[in-house]
């Protein structure tokens, strides 16, 4: 019976050893498919940080290229606004040159009237002075008037075929003249 009993006693002690292994490989199973599960969400958590790398690296190269065309469109608006800025200098100097050119011919302008007004007054003075010496001052004065209000021939081409036509001009002159000589009834 002691035979019996350690016999006994060793199958329990087997039969709780193998429930204990029993037990462990429940858990260790348990631990193995938790560790499965876990794997497999890590593929599929690996999986979307691949796609969202090869993403980020599409947007990355995105980026590096707007970031260059930047650059270039921000070149091209300085060389525009450097190219704008020396129109503007070129047409402000254009603009100042003829101001200056426009003042130039004005003053030129005053002084030619200046000198004709002098010239003029210049005239008037000898006018009178010759009507003062001349004994026939009446004639001269109505003809002084006369020419005053009549406006001037329009100017005439000289042709060099014909000689006649210069002297158009002083023959007029010489009729005129003639004219007033030929009445006496103011002497």
């Amino acid at each position: 019976m002691d035979r019996c009993k350690v016999e006994k006693e060793r199958k329990n002690s087997l039969a709780d050893k193998i429930n204990e292994l029993s037990n462990d490989i429940k858990i260790k199973q348990q631990l193995c498919d938790d560790a499965t599960a876990n794997l497999a969400k890590e593929k599929n958590v690996n999986a979307n940080l691949i796609k969202e790398n090869k993403v980020l690296s599409l947007n990355l190269k995105r980026a590096t290229d707007l970031i260059l065309e930047n650059k270039r469109f921000r070149a091209e608006a300085e060389d525009l606004l450097l190219e704008s800025k020396n129109l503007l200098q070129k047409s402000l100097i254009d603009v100042t040159c003829q101001t200056d050119i426009a003042g130039d011919n004005a003053t030129n302008i005053i002084s030619h009237i200046e000198e004709i007004s002098i010239k003029k007054v210049q005239l008037d003075k000898s006018i009178v002075r010759i009507m003062e010496t001349t004994p026939n001052s009446n004639g001269l004065k109505r003809r002084l008037e006369r020419c005053d209000t009549i406006p001037p021939l329009p100017r005439r081409e000289q042709n060099d075929n014909s000689i006649n036509d210069a002297y158009d001009s002083d023959i007029e002159f010489v009729e005129e003249r003639q004219g007033p000589r030929a009445s006496t009834s103011e002497k």
